[in-house]
Order: C-alpha cells, then sequence, then structure tokens
C-alpha cells in the first residue's frame, strides 16, 4: 500500500513539473514571438 502510493504521488510530482514545465515553454514562446512580432511590425514601418 505504502509503495503504491509513493509511486502514485511521484507521478503527480512528474505530470505537475512537467505541466509546469510546458507552462514555462509556452510562455517564453509567446513572449519571444511577440517581441518578434514587434521587432518584424516596427522595421517593416520604418522601411
Amino acid at each position: 500500500m505504502v509503495a503504491k502510493q509513493e509511486e502514485g504521488s511521484n507521478t503527480v510530482k512528474i505530470r505537475m513539473g512537467l505541466a509546469a514545465v510546458a507552462l514555462l515553454v509556452a510562455v517564453m514562446v509567446w513572449l519571444l514571438a511577440s517581441h518578434t512580432l514587434d521587432w518584424v511590425l516596427s522595421t517593416g514601418l520604418a522601411h
């Protein structure tokens, strides 16, 4: 019983960790994309 409970909690921790990493990556990609889009628009309008 104890081993199964520990295994379950580890699975939850792993899933939470993956979710946190995925969220962090998504935020970084979104910020990078928005900055790139702003830069492209500003340089495009400048030229």
